[in-house]
């Protein structure tokens, strides 16, 4: 039999496309009669215990066929069959495509040498074989395949059959479709559970791998990774689950998330076609993500995805849909780890501390206050003369009020020293190494430039030194005053209200101020009805802080889990 040299003789196989008349029985089926061979039988049923899938490309009247396979009981192993009198080359394509594999993948088996050449001309990556190959298919390594005993892949694929039918009667809107679909993802995190199939995601899956990153093929090396990048206090980590209304896929994707960089972004090809990867960038707030080679799937491409919905589990046909609500999270940095936990579920605002020119910007009440009686025309003015102030310090949908749910924490409080603009009649919270100088009047930009180096020119720090004058007032009294305005201008709204640690921490005047923030924020929070996530019984001493010397406001993940956890009790019942 002359056919083209294998390419790809290590690639394991997860498909064998099957001739049936002298390739899977005996003689030929419209020709009068055949001699049905049980030990390929066997091999079939072998093959989808250990997850690789067997189909059909013959050429042959397919309820001829359908009534052979029936009686014999070995339908319901093949997938997606193609039984007709057509050439073989693009139906197998075609086979390939609907169940979402790569050519190498594959294995098809034929008699006839032209056939065999035909499809290995026009899809140069497959793996062709004759009839001789099957005694060994059981003993070859590349049909090792994984344990399948329960048949469950089989059994995903039977639902991906189902699909692309239904698909077809549906007159070919893809759109339509997926909105009859009734998608649904989960997101988890719990991670250190589910560590097999996380190894198996990132190591041997390719089409919707977007950053290719692998991790040691050692499990144990791999689990010792990965905990130690759940450790981290600015990881995101989760995997996610995905089911419609044909069945559920289970854990079909995965992501890692470190500083705001993408190292994991990948997802099963069980779930493609689905948008599921669109949609879960969108969620994440469409992280900074270097693609690496060939992805079957744009990011990126403008599609309003509207037919997915989030839920608790995917894996629960009746849990409740969540992604609705919409959430402003105002607060310091250590309040985004919490947020980690919520962005899968809902649509989540965050409003925290970032650096703008050296200088520490804190999203403070004095700047929510400062936000609600200035004007644009105002705000514009201040962004323009005064340095450390970006366009946008004094915007917040706290002052706008377009979210359903407020989550504010007040750790960031502690930072800021208030100072009174002569040019504005406002007192602003600034923050960051320049601060000390500037209350002493320091007009020595040199010296002040290089202790700091601020970002600033001479002139915008003599304007500062001219302009600000350090406010008297105390931060606890003009905190207490601005509190107060701020949690009437709330009230009604729904708002839950995160305290802060006052007992275990490095810093004791951090705790002592923590200590204030609570003993005014928590009266005040009862008095107008809002909801209080408490913190404290959490923090047990200084294991539970993301080092034993941090000062107090930075905790490990578990504890930030729990924190989430009650915030979304807080939302259900309001739902």
């Amino acid at each position: 039999m002359a056919i083209n040299v294998e390419m790809h003789m290590t690639e394991a196989v997860r498909l064998v496309i099957w001739d049936l008349d002298d390739t899977f029985w005996t003689g030929t089926l419209s020709e009068g009669g055949i001699s049905y061979i049980d030990a390929h039988h066997d091999i079939i049923v072998a093959l989808a215990k250990r997850g690789i899938m067997s189909s059909i490309c013959s050429k042959n009247d397919f309820r001829q066929v359908e009534t052979v396979l029936v009686e014999r009981g070995i339908r319901e192993y093949f997938v997606f069959p193609s039984i007709n009198w057509e050439a073989k080359s693009h139906r197998i394509a075609a086979t390939i495509s609907d169940m979402q594999l790569r050519p190498v993948n594959v294995m098809f088996i034929d008699d006839n040498a032209m056939n065999l050449n035909e499809v290995k001309h026009y899809i140069p990556d497959i793996q062709v074989a004759g009839p001789e190959i099957i005694g060994t298919i059981l003993t070859d390594p590349r049909f090792v395949g994984k344990p399948d005993p329960d048949l469950t892949r089989l059994g995903r694929y039977r639902i991906l059959e189902r699909k692309h039918e239904d698909s077809r009667r549906s007159g070919g809107d893809n759109l339509d479709f997926l909105r009859s679909s009734q998608i649904r993802i989960s997101f988890h995190h719990d991670v250190e559970h589910e560590m097999p199939r996380i190894h198996e995601l990132i190591n041997r899956t390719n089409q919707l791998n977007f950053t290719k990153n692998r991790a040691p093929e050692n499990p144990d090396e791999f689990r010792d990774a990965m905990l130690g990048k759940l450790a981290k206090f600015d990881s995101n980590i989760s995997y996610v689950k995905v089911a419609d209304r044909y069945g559920s896929y289970g854990i079909c994707g995965f992501f890692a998330i470190e500083d705001g960089q993408v190292e994991h972004f990948l997802f099963s090809c069980r779930s493609m076609n689905m948008g599921i990867e669109q949609f879960v960038w969108q969620k994440l707030g469409r992280p900074r993500i270097d693609i690496v080679g060939e992805v079957s799937s744009v990011l990126d491409d403008g599609t309003d995805i509207d037919w997915i919905a989030v839920v608790d589990d995917a894996d629960d046909s009746d849990a409740i849909t969540t992604h609705d609500t919409t959430i402003c999270m105002r607060g310091a940095c250590d309040l985004s780890v919490s947020s980690y936990y919520l962005k899968g579920k809902y649509t989540v605002f965050e409003e925290f501390a970032y650096p703008y020119r050296n200088w520490g910007i804190q999203p403070v009440v004095r700047a929510l206050e400062i936000g609600s009686c200035i004007s644009d025309g105002e705000r514009n003015a201040i962004s323009d003369r005064m340095p450390g102030m970006p366009v946008d310090r004094f915007s917040s949908h706290v002052v706008t009020q377009d979210v359903d749910v407020f989550v504010l924490s007040f750790s960031g409080e502690i930072f800021c020293d208030n100072f009174y603009s002569k040019s504005f009649g406002l007192v602003f919270p600034l923050d960051g190494p320049c601060v000390p100088y500037l209350r002493n009047r320091d007009r020595d930009y040199g010296r002040v430039k290089q202790a700091t180096n601020m970002e600033l020119s001479e002139a915008e720090w003599n304007f500062m030194v001219d302009d600000l004058v350090f406010h008297q007032e105390s931060v606890s009294t003009l905190f207490e005053r601005d509190i107060r305005s701020l949690f009437n201008r709330l009230r009604g709204k729904k708002v839950i209200l995160c305290t802060l640690n006052e007992e275990f921490g490095s810093q004791q005047w951090v705790l002592d101020k923590f200590s204030r923030i609570n003993a005014i924020t928590m009266p005040l929070a009862m008095e107008h009805g809002f909801r209080i996530v408490d913190v404290r019984p959490y923090v047990r001493g200084t294991d539970d802080l993301i080092t034993p010397d941090d000062a107090g406001g930075h905790f490990k993940r578990n504890i930030y889990m729990k924190i989430s956890s009650d915030i979304e009790e807080h939302i259900r019942h309001w739902n």
